[in-house]
């Protein structure tokens, strides 16, 4: 490592990666040498994050040099402790305590850590499949409820402090945009048809202008069918997720709708990546990890 040079540590999946990103264009930005270190992503049990380097999902360039320490990448937890107690590592709650720190390992995704020059450089980066798509011309003007399960139904410690949110929230969120937008489709993106179609069935009474989006593909649909149906979106509902809020940002909705709180835990609202148009409907959370639909 060199004199005066700044690692941003990358952890998670695409949405974490992406405002981590964001974080780091902010520090060059500064005039500070940065770079991307990829030791740390990996696989995790009962976790969605692929382990993989992401970002060139959705935008196609990274613009910041990757690094990666190999022969660390096994003592991910020793070193976090080790240079937090030297002072030379920070994190979300930390950065600002300790300005001289050159380690930043955190999620970096709070509206703190957001600039309208990173925001701008990021959607001027949006590869061209996302921005200029058939697909996206074909589904015309539409609104998009994201419904995300994955991980905070999988993994217990998510469901209890992130929380999942439940199929009431969802079906009041779904409401308010089909009254509000009345030309407009509503599109559900999930990685959960079982929680979906729930919430689409209790919707019957827009029938006609609800879709699950991979009834409208024919397939399952993938990570890059979801980020361009969302961020095309006229109005989106997001989940509590990092995925959905990044989606949000590289778009160019009329409204955002959110969960508020945004996580169940109190501890991590620290890290929820609101920003201030978008408009909040309180959280309803699922209580019952084994009977998640039924709330």
């Amino acid at each position: 490592m060199k004199k005066n040079e700044h690692h941003v540590f990358l952890r998670g999946g695409l949405g974490n990666q992406f405002f981590q990103w964001i974080y780091a264009q902010s520090l060059y930005e500064s005039g500070i040498p940065v770079k991307l270190n990829i030791t740390f992503l990996k696989l995790k049990k009962n976790n969605q994050t692929s382990g993989k380097l992401e970002l060139l999902h959705v935008i196609s360039s990274i613009d910041i040099p990757v690094v990666e320490w190999r022969m660390m990448r096994h003592y991910e937890f020793l070193i976090k402790r080790v240079a937090k107690f030297l002072g030379i590592l920070s994190d979300d709650r930390s950065s600002k305590k300790f300005p001289w720190s050159f380690m930043h390992y955190g999620y970096y995704q709070s509206s703190e850590y957001l600039n309208n020059y990173s925001i701008k450089k990021a959607k001027n980066l949006i590869i061209t499949d996302i921005k200029a798509d058939k697909f996206i011309s074909d589904l015309g003007v539409h609104s998009v409820l994201h419904i995300r399960a994955g991980d905070y139904l999988s993994n217990e410690f998510n469901f209890k402090n992130m929380g999942l949110l439940s199929t009431e929230y969802h079906v009041l969120a779904a409401r308010k945009m089909l009254e509000k937008y009345k030309n407009n489709k509503l599109i559900v993106v999930t990685d959960n048809e079982s929680i979906a179609r729930l919430v689409i069935d209790r919707l019957n009474d827009y029938q006609g202008r609800v879709f699950l989006l991979s009834d409208i593909l024919g397939r399952s649909e993938m990570q890059i069918d979801a980020i361009k149906t969302m961020v095309s979106a006229q109005a989106i509902s997001l989940s509590n997720s990092s995925f959905s809020a990044m989606c949000a940002v590289l778009g160019s909705a009329d409204e955002v709708i959110y969960p508020s709180p945004w996580f169940r835990s109190q501890g991590l609202q620290h890290i929820s990546p609101v920003l201030k148009e978008w408009i909040g409907i309180e959280s309803i959370f699922c209580n019952d990890q084994n009977r998640p639909c039924i709330e």
